[in-house]
């Protein structure tokens, strides 16, 4: 009985024995003989996913928000998870509007992880939630937004869906936007979920992008977009373009194209309407390349302004007739230019030859791209000289048989007018990093003289009569010597022959002419009607668009407008009750605005100690001692009264308190919304509409 039992714990020791042994030699097998496959299949649940990045700053020249970064959610699933499949694709095909066999083809794939919908809205958001489905999780991303929609946004452009620039400024300076990526490794375990890895290495924050400020002047970009659009609508013109520039350092002020699109909804405009056509597009610029022309003809003194010349309504070179609009009879170079005469300027071109008028267009950057900080720019089409046909001369002179882009005309043209002295465009003024530091500052450069000096004041007086007694009349200002130069050009249909009733109207000018503080190019293609010339059509557009500039700028302010301003102090209304606001009405008489109800003046404006005339309307809010205590420990501003201010004086109200605006026509402001002491959040639009007084 005992050996039995012997016999049974030596075999149970040898079977323990045996299997010590196996898994050792199991262990030493996995440890060292096959260690690499596991350790593969180990790193092989090993993820590493980008951590979200924030994209820099676009501003205008006075740090107005252009494009921005809002953190937003994005929606994906973990397949694995869903137990109801069917309720989960009815319900996201209810909330997000597109059809069950779309979220059916991506939750029955074979993956782990499988996005739904990107960067939503929170009322989405509120909706999936409320559904309390299984398998649907939330991820935080940046989406880039863009306070001013339409505004610049051909100069702007717009990112993907990854925050990657994809057209315009967004795309140039997209390394310099784009933040330093993030990651995050991380352990998966069989059901999916996330395990963070306890070592230092596993997480890499992003650091954010760098900001872009620009050159653009928010409101003077919305000026022109506003002017050119009108003149557009006005004539049914196909598109229109404006560029307004400081000719002294290449400042780019505002460049717009209409039609345009907003920045916010992209996908859904035509791909010709995204392009920044004001550098991309070429066209043949007519008259205004008469400037450039009467360079070449005075530069040598081949030609004074005094020469007289016989126009007959047309000039004949190697058989072919170049027409002039009129029959001017003898005048001079002079007139010719104000006058906008064919004839007198391709005669005067004549006596200096085409090698002069092509050495001169290629000293003034025709036909080279400008170096703009764009992406796209066209270089134009100037054909080399050794292939001018002998009509080319008279032609070009006249500014056809050569195509510019807007940028091109009007860097040239400024060159003209700023002492001869080219100075190549800009857009960008600095660069900050993600701490507001001034990485980068971009300066005006030197410049290359074009021109000599008594050329440019020449021609500076030339341009002055085109809009004193000339073609350009429609661009006359009261109180400022304007000069610029009209063009009315043919275009040129499928067969090369130039079709009458299809014109590009344009009009550029200075600002005021003898020392320009501005340069305003308009061009529109194909308007319609009767009187479709540069004179009338663009002319209409500069006049408006630099009248509403002097004003802005403030060059109308001591004209009687606010002669009466600052005989009054303001004093301080807030926290006091009607009765007390009485007592001082006692003393002196304030015109008040009494908004709102409740026992105390909650918020005033003007604030306490402004100055402003005896008709000046002070604005006083009236609220309850609770409200009023509560909005003071919030922090919550209230919005301020600026109906019957100008627009220099809206901007002026509302960037002190960092409150953004939506702003229409020109004059006075008339409407304003939120209303006059309405309690506003932080990133509230404010629209104010404004109409001539």
């Amino acid at each position: 009985m005992q050996n039995r039992i012997r016999e049974r714990i030596y075999l149970f020791s040898l079977l323990v024995i045996l299997m010590m042994a196996a898994n050792v030699a199991r262990l030493f097998y996995v440890q060292l003989i096959d260690s690499k496959r596991y350790t593969r299949e180990a790193e092989g649940r090993n993820y590493t996913a980008p951590l979200d990045r924030r994209r820099g700053v676009i501003y205008d020249r006075n740090m107005r928000e252009l494009a921005i970064s809002h953190k937003v959610n994005s929606l994906y699933a973990v397949p694995r998870e869903i137990d109801d499949l069917k309720k989960t694709i009815e319900s996201l095909s209810n909330v997000f509007g597109k059809g069950e066999a779309y979220y059916l083809k991506r939750l029955t794939a074979n993956r782990n992880f499988v996005w739904l919908e990107r960067k939503i809205d929170e009322d989405r958001v509120a909706r999936i939630n409320d559904l309390k489905l299984k398998g649907l999780r939330f991820k935080s991303e940046y989406k880039r937004v863009y306070p001013g929609k339409n505004l610049a946004s051909n100069l702007i452009g717009f990112v993907g869906m990854d925050n990657d620039g994809l057209e315009g400024l967004e795309l140039y300076f997209d390394k310099i936007l784009a933040s330093s990526q993030g990651r995050e490794t991380y352990y998966s375990d069989p059901s999916g979920a996330r395990i963070p890895l306890m070592k230092d290495s596993s997480v890499l924050s992003p650091k954010g992008g760098n900001h872009v400020i620009l050159t653009l002047d928010e409101v003077i970009q919305h000026i022109v977009e506003e002017e050119i659009e009108k003149v557009r609508v006005e004539y049914d013109a196909k598109q229109a373009f404006g560029i307004v520039n400081d000719p002294t350092t290449g400042e780019i002020l505002a460049m717009a194209n209409v039609p345009n699109y907003d920045l916010n909804d992209f996908s859904s405009a035509k791909t010709w309407v995204k392009k920044n056509r004001c550098i991309t597009d070429v066209y043949e610029p007519g008259s205004t390349f008469k400037i450039i022309s009467s360079v070449a003809s005075l530069e040598d003194g081949k030609v004074n302004p005094g020469d007289y010349f016989d126009c007959p309504g047309y000039v004949m070179i190697g058989g072919h007739r170049l027409r002039c609009h009129l029959n001017h009879g003898h005048q001079t170079f002079a007139m010719g230019i104000a006058e906008s005469c064919n004839v007198a300027i391709i005669r005067a071109v004549q006596k200096v030859g085409k090698n002069k008028l092509f050495e001169t267009i290629s000293r003034f950057g025709i036909g080279e791209k400008t170096g703009l900080s764009l992406p796209g720019e066209s270089r134009g089409i100037v054909h080399p000289v050794r292939k001018w046909a002998e009509i080319d001369l008279g032609a070009i002179a006249i500014g056809q048989a050569i195509s510019v882009t807007p940028i091109q005309l009007m860097t040239a043209v400024s060159a003209v007018v700023n002492d001869g002295v080219y100075i190549k465009p800009r857009v960008v003024r600095e660069i900050h990093n993600a701490d507001g530091e001034v990485v980068v500052s971009f300066k005006p450069e030197a410049g290359r003289r074009v021109c000599s000096l008594a050329t440019s004041k020449t021609i500076r007086g030339m341009l002055s009569k085109v809009v004193s007694i000339g073609t350009g009349k429609g661009a006359a200002f009261i109180n400022f010597e304007v000069g610029g130069k009209t063009g009315t050009a043919q275009k040129a249909g499928p067969g090369g022959k130039y079709d009458p009733d299809k014109v590009i109207a344009s009009f550029v000018g200075f600002i005021p002419i003898e020392r320009p503080k501005f340069g305003i190019l308009v061009v529109v293609d194909e308007p319609k009607g009767e009187k479709t010339f540069g004179g009338i059509v663009a002319a209409k557009a500069f006049k408006a668009i630099g009248e509403r500039i002097l004003e802005y700028l403030g060059y109308y302010e001591n004209d009687g407008k606010t002669a009466n301003e600052g005989q009054l102090t303001v004093p301080d209304f807030r926290g006091k009750s009607a009765v007390e606001i009485l007592e001082i009405l006692e003393e002196k008489n304030y015109n008040l605005d009494i908004l709102g109800s409740g026992d105390v003046v909650g918020y005033q404006y003007p604030l306490p100690g402004s100055k402003i005339s005896d008709t000046t309307p002070v604005a006083i809010y009236f609220t309850d001692p609770e409200a009023l205590e509560e909005e003071q420990e919030s922090g919550l501003q209230r919005m301020p009264f600026v109906l019957g201010k100008t627009l220099k004086q809206v901007l002026g109200v509302l960037k002190d308190r960092e409150i953004s605006v939506r702003l229409n026509g020109s004059g006075v402001a008339y409407r304003q919304k939120p209303v006059p002491g309405e309690i506003i959040l932080a990133n509230t639009e404010c629209q104010v509409e404004f109409k001539d007084e």
